[in-house]
């Protein structure tokens, strides 16, 4: 009789999100000695030959290698074997790592693999990925307003501002463009995208609520952590209010919790980072995770928490 118990929880996130470091950083976790780790791996994966390479290419350091849109929407099919050490509790736990490209083309051009689809009918469980370092701001009819105002515009002039002519500048402050830009996704508020791609999800997924896990990756590179005592759900109300606030209003659809997590634990581009981050005798000890206040190194707790809730 097997007594494993399927799961199949789904990565979703736009390009460069970190989703590939994060498995990486997952597998090393697992695979490692720690005592305080709650999964170990009862069986191999099938896809032991990719895992070893994303695993390998994390622990020298080395920016992990992205599947362009042209290979193909779909990444090598994962399945981790898992059991708790404490409950000795079997879960086969299966994530079909989609490419980031897909999900933009969802917002783009509206269509969703058939596969994909399938998958979602077979889901409970969802993890999405923010890159904090790559988020396309949000304008307000205010930020319009205060342009005109310090622009010294008169009513003539404030009506013929087009919002193609306005950007949101490195400060956060607008400015006018110097000629009108045509439509681009790059140019849609990431928590736009976000929204959207989140509902047209959950309205393939037959279970209430859905449990969703979001990681905000990089999270060493957002500044204002260590100043502000800023927890990843505060990052989120603050840089996206309106995705938030569809979190926050449909508890019966959605059961979330944020994480920050740091799985690179430094910038591969940078030597000094490089050679710091190489020369520590525990890997592990690169991660870091945030769970509201508090902060640790067990890069699986956004996995634990879906599979705890489920």
């Amino acid at each position: 009789m097997n007594d494993d118990i399927t799961q199949q929880l789904l990565l979703v996130g736009l390009p460069s999100t970190g989703k590939t470091s994060f498995l990486a950083g997952v597998i090393h976790y697992i695979e490692s000695s720690k005592n305080a780790k709650k999964f170990k791996q009862y069986k191999e994966s099938a896809n032991t030959e990719y895992l070893s390479k994303i695993v390998k290419s994390w622990l020298r350091c080395e920016e992990p290698e992205r599947m362009s849109s042209s290979a193909g929407a779909v990444k090598p099919h994962i399945e981790l074997f898992l059991e708790e050490t404490e409950k000795s509790k079997k879960i086969v736990l299966e994530i079909p790592d989609i490419a980031g490209e897909a999900f933009e083309s969802q917002f783009i051009h509206r269509t969703l693999d058939i596969d994909y689809v399938e998958k979602l009918k077979n889901t409970t469980s969802l993890m999405l990925f923010i890159n904090p370092t790559k988020i396309e701001s949000h304008m307000l009819i205010n930020d319009i307003n205060l342009l005109a105002c310090e622009l010294e515009l008169d009513s003539r002039d404030e009506k013929n501002i087009l919002p193609g002519k306005i950007k949101i500048n490195n400060s956060g402050s607008p400015q006018l463009e110097d000629e009108i830009v045509s439509f681009s996704s790059e140019k849609c508020p990431t928590q736009l995208i976000l929204f959207d791609l989140l509902q047209n999800e959950l309205d393939l997924i037959p279970v209430r609520p859905v449990l969703l896990s979001i990681v905000i990756s990089a999270w060493d590179k957002v500044p204002q952590i260590a100043e502000n005592n800023v927890t990843p759900e505060d990052w989120i109300q603050i840089h996206m209010p309106l995705f938030h606030q569809y979190l926050m209003a449909n508890p019966e659809i959605i059961t979330h919790k944020v994480f920050g997590v740091s799985a690179q634990g430094g910038d591969f581009k940078n030597k000094d980072e490089v050679e710091r981050l190489t020369a520590m005798d525990d890997a592990c000890l690169r991660i870091k995770v945030q769970e509201g206040e508090s902060i640790h190194n067990n890069i699986c707790a956004p996995i634990e928490w879906l599979l705890n809730n489920e």
